[in-house]
């Protein structure tokens, strides 16, 4: 509303001709000043606000409260047979570590794989840095032993980009200790003698966020060739709409679509013609 047009407003309160920049301004000033309306009585101290930003500003500061109570987590949501089943906030399925706040390929299950395969290319050190065995051999072996904890049910993972980075760089780091000077730096400089993609050109292999893509898409072709009463079928192609608060977060199917730049059903007449 303009400011000329609010002015004429408070007018009728005040003798004084006073402007406001915002609508707001006005009215709580008319509430508080002109109409004597009750202020916010704080429980604790029995101190009255007559704002309620600065009650707010009284609490959080004065009484060290969080502006924002979340929930308390539910202990448990339901009973099997009198018996009553809890409710974690962290588990492990199947190998995999869950979280309640984060999906399949949440930051806790990246961490554990990343462990997972440190694990293996310790307990293997020793064949996987012979320089007597050819180059190609040992990099097999690092993808069978290695390779296969650090990806171990990736193609369920719906990644962020920082995800993708952080298995490329560990996978990277396990081709560096199979190649001489794989690991050596510069002289007088932190810099690499190897890029990482000079790394992945001796190795002959690729970025390993393009092996996971390459498997997510077969992945989500081989659920579109299923029957459709397939449970994971029928939840892929799910209409319900998302009513968690904040911004959606894309689907594994749709990061595969945006990775082959296709509509869903370009990607699902390959998928039934076997074209991936």
């Amino acid at each position: 509303m303009p400011t000329q047009v609010i002015s004429v407003m408070f007018h009728a309160y005040c003798n004084v001709m006073q402007t406001y920049k915002y609508k707001g301004n006005l009215e709580r000033h008319i509430k508080l000043v002109h109409k004597k309306e009750q202020g916010t009585n704080c429980e604790r101290c029995n101190l009255t606000f007559k704002e309620m930003s600065k009650f707010r500003q009284h609490i959080t500061t004065k009484h060290k409260e969080p502006k924002t109570k979340l929930e308390e987590y539910p202990s448990s949501i339901l009973n099997i047979n009198e018996h009553r089943i809890d409710n974690k906030k962290k588990f492990k399925y199947l190998g995999t570590k869950l979280t309640n706040d984060q999906p399949s390929a949440g930051n806790a299950e990246i961490k554990h794989r990343e462990i997972q395969a440190i694990i293996a290319f310790k307990d293997n050190r020793r064949l996987l840095k012979n320089y007597r065995i050819n180059l190609q051999t040992r990099i097999h072996f690092l993808h069978s032993l290695a390779r296969s904890r650090l990806t171990y049910n990736c193609q369920t993972w719906p990644l962020t980009k920082a995800q993708t980075g952080t298995l490329n760089a560990s996978y990277v780091r396990y081709l560096r200790e199979l190649l001489r000077n794989g690991t050596s730096r510069k002289p007088n400089s932190y810099s690499m003698m190897l890029t990482n993609k000079e790394v992945h050109e001796i190795a002959k292999t690729e970025a390993l966020g393009c092996f996971i893509s390459d498997l997510q898409q077969k992945f989500i072709a081989r659920i579109i060739r299923a029957p459709n009463s397939n449970q994971n079928k029928m939840l892929l192609f799910n209409l319900d709409r998302n009513v968690k608060i904040g911004r959606k977060a894309p689907s594994l199917f749709e990061q595969v679509l945006k990775t082959r730049n296709q509509s869903r059903e370009e990607f699902c007449r390959d998928a039934m013609t076997d074209k991936i």
